[in-house]
């Protein structure tokens, strides 16, 4: 178990510090009320990024507020429209 943590923790860790942001710049990190958004957000928090939050349901928003103080977006949180979209 401790070595699947590691290859997890340093995917997260990668994929932050490959995209070329630097501190004070915005990162969307989709699913952040879950185990592996969650981590992305701690590190994200770290490297000094400003996150957006994106996640489903009013447990996520809580996990993320947790977290720290992030933009988030709760998907299954807003109100749809009755009338369907037509283009």
């Amino acid at each position: 178990m401790p070595s699947k943590l590691i290859v997890i923790n340093s995917t997260v860790y990668k994929g932050l510090k490959e995209s070329g942001l630097r501190a004070g710049q915005t990162v969307a990190i989709v699913g952040a009320g879950g185990g592996l958004g969650s981590l992305a957000c701690q590190y994200a928090k770290a490297m000094g990024f400003d996150i957006i939050a994106i996640d489903g349901g009013s447990d996520k928003k809580e996990m993320t507020a947790k977290l720290g103080k992030f933009i988030f977006n709760g998907f299954f949180l807003l109100k749809r429209s009755p009338q369907p979209f037509r283009n």
